[in-house]
C-alpha cells in the first residue's frame, strides 16, 4: 500500500515537471531540449521498472528540477542582457513571451504586463516589486504619506515576522504611533474604540505556534468602532497563505459603507514560481469598496510612483525571469501550492505527540478557524523539554536515521521547494531558542514517508537523555 501511493506521487511529480517543461521548450535552445527531454524520458522508464531503492528515482526528480531550472533562467538572461539598463530610444525590447515591454530606465521598469495578470476583477489593483520586504516598506512609506495633516499616525500590527517586525520599528518615528499586539483580542478593543490609520496583520502569524488571524473578528470590530468615518488602511501579509487567501472575503462580513482599503502583500519568491526561485519578487493586491474605487486608483498611482523614487521596481532581468507562464492566477500556479499546503498538513497530522514532542504546530489543526487560508507551507515541531541541547540531540538523531536510509540530508533554510527540507531554527537572542521546521515540499517523496516514521520512532522516549545518537538497528518500511 505504502509502495503503490509512494510510485503514484512520484509518478505525479513527473508529470507536473514535464509539463513545466513542455511550457518552457519554445524558449529553450535545441541543446537544453534534447538533454530535457532525454532526462524525462529517463526518469518514465525508471517508473515502468522502477528500482528497489525508490530514493533513486526522487534524485533524478530533483535533478530534473534544477535542470529545468537553470535552462529556463540561461534563456531568460538572454533577452535581459541584450540591453542597457538605460536602452537607446525607440530600442523595442521583447520578454520571453513575446510580449513588448516599455522603459527608458530601468529603475523605474514597469511591470504592467506581468501585474495584469494577477488582476482577476476590475476593481483588483496590484504592483509588483523586487522583494517581499521592498513591497512592505513602499507600501508603508506610501500610505504613510496620505496621512500627513495627522499629528500622530496610529498603527496596530499582529506581527512576528522578525525581518517585518525590525522593519516596522525602523519605520516609526515620533510622529508615529505603533502597537504590536500579541492578542488578537486586544488588537480588535483598539480598533473598535480608538482611532487607527493602518491595521498590519500576518494572515498566518509567522511565530512557533503558526496562530492563524480571526479575520471575523475583526471585521465585527470594524463594524462597531466609534470613529467610522475615519479611513483604514489594512495590510494582510499573505506570504504563508499564498493564492489561498480571499481578500473578497473580508468585505463579505463588512457593512457597506465602512471607510476600508484592503493591501493583500506577500513574497512571491517561494510559492508563486513553481518551487524554482527565478526570481525575488514581491506582490501587492488592493481592493475597496465601491464608493472608494476611485481613491483606490489614486493610491495605485502613489504607490507605483513611490516605487520609482525608492528603486524598489523589478529589473528587466528579473521581468524576463518571471514570465515562464505560471506566475499568475493559472491552475498550474493554484495546483503547486494546493500540493505543498496538502503534504504540509498530512505531515502534520501524521506526527504523534507523544514521548519527548509535546506539539505540533500547523494552521490546519486548528478546528477553531475553519477558513480555505488556515494553511502553512511548513510545519514546526517543539519538544517538552525545550533546551537548545535537547533540540540539538534530536535533530541530530532525525538527520543521523534519515541519512542511514537515503545516503543524504535536505537540510536548508526556507519553504515552498519542490523538495522536502529540514532546519533547526535558533534564535539569536539571549538566552536562544530553537525550535524544529520542515517544510514537505510538493508532493509525497519517499523522503518524507521516511521522515515521519523515524519522528513517530521518537515516541518511545520519555527523556531526550535516553536517545542513542549513534546509529540505531531500526529498520524502516522499505519503499521499494
Amino acid at each position: 500500500m505504502r509502495e503503490n501511493e509512494t510510485l503514484k506521487e512520484l509518478h505525479q511529480e513527473l508529470d507536473n515537471l514535464n509539463n513545466l517543461r513542455l511550457n518552457l521548450e519554445n524558449e529553450l535552445d535545441e541543446e537544453k531540449r534534447i538533454i530535457l527531454n532525454s532526462k524525462v524520458t529517463y526518469i518514465y522508464d525508471l517508473l515502468i521498472n522502477p528500482p528497489r531503492n525508490l530514493f533513486e528515482i526522487e534524485n533524478e526528480l530533483t535533478n530534473l528540477s534544477n535542470l529545468i531550472r537553470i535552462s529556463w533562467l540561461e534563456s531568460a538572461f538572454k533577452y535581459a542582457n541584450a540591453f542597457y539598463k538605460s536602452p537607446l530610444k525607440g530600442t523595442k525590447k521583447l520578454m520571453p513571451s513575446g510580449r513588448e515591454i516599455n522603459f527608458r530606465y530601468e529603475r523605474g521598469l514597469p511591470s504592467d504586463i506581468l501585474e495584469s495578470d494577477w488582476e482577476s476583477t476590475n476593481n483588483v489593483s496590484c504592483v509588483l516589486f523586487s522583494s517581499g520586504m521592498s513591497a512592505i516598506t513602499t507600501t508603508l512609506e506610501a500610505l504613510k504619506n496620505t496621512k500627513k495633516s495627522k499629528e500622530n499616525l496610529k498603527i496596530v500590527t499582529w506581527i512576528s515576522y522578525f525581518e517585518t517586525v525590525s522593519l516596522l520599528n525602523l519605520l516609526t518615528t515620533i510622529a508615529t504611533e505603533q502597537i504590536n499586539y500579541t492578542c488578537q483580542e486586544a488588537l480588535n478593543s483598539h480598533v473598535q474604540e480608538d482611532l487607527v490609520d493602518i491595521i498590519f496583520i500576518e494572515s498566518i502569524r509567522y511565530n512557533w505556534d503558526l496562530e492563524i488571524f480571526n479575520i471575523d473578528e475583526l471585521c465585527k470590530a470594524i463594524n462597531n468602532r466609534r470613529h467610522k468615518k475615519n479611513l483604514i488602511y489594512i495590510i494582510i501579509d499573505t506570504t504563508l497563505s499564498g493564492t489561498m487567501f480571499d481578500l473578497s472575503k473580508i468585505y463579505e462580513k463588512l457593512e457597506e459603507d465602512v471607510n476600508v482599503m484592503l493591501f493583500e502583500v506577500r513574497s512571491c519568491v517561494k510559492l508563486d514560481q513553481q518551487g524554482l526561485e527565478f526570481s525575488n519578487v514581491g506582490f501587492l493586491k488592493i481592493q475597496s469598496l465601491g464608493h472608494l474605487y476611485k481613491y483606490q486608483l489614486v493610491i495605485h498611482e502613489l504607490i507605483k510612483r513611490a516605487r520609482t523614487i525608492m528603486g524598489t521596481a523589478l529589473s528587466f532581468q528579473e521581468v524576463c525571469s518571471l514570465d515562464f507562464g505560471y506566475f499568475n492566477l493559472s491552475e498550474e500556479n493554484v495546483n503547486y501550492q494546493k500540493c505543498v499546503f496538502r503534504n504540509n498538513e498530512f505531515l502534520a497530522k501524521s506526527i504523534s505527540c507523544k514521548g519527548i514532542i509535546s506539539k505540533v504546530a500547523h494552521p490546519s489543526l486548528d478546528i477553531t478557524k475553519n477558513y480555505i487560508w488556515s494553511h502553512a507551507p511548513f510545519v514546526f515541531i517543539h519538544l517538552k523539554d525545550s533546551s537548545l541541547e535537547n533540540y540539538k540531540k534530536v535533530f541530530n538523531f532525525i538527520i543521523n536515521e534519515v541519512e542511514r536510509v537515503t545516503g543524504k540530508v535536505p537540510i536548508g533554510d526556507s519553504f515552498g521547494f519542490r523538495d522536502l527540507r529540514m532546519e533547526l531554527v535558533i534564535t539569536n537572542g539571549e538566552p536562544q531558542e530553537s525550535i524544529i521546521k520542515i517544510a514537505a515540499g510538493a508532493y509525497k517523496s519517499p523522503t518524507l514517508f521516511l521522515l515521519i516514521q523515524v519522528i513517530n520512532s521518537l515516541s518511545e522516549f520519555k527523556h531526550v537523555a535516553e536517545i542513542d545518537l549513534s546509529h540505531k538497528n531500526t529498520t524502516y518500511f522499505e519503499l521499494t
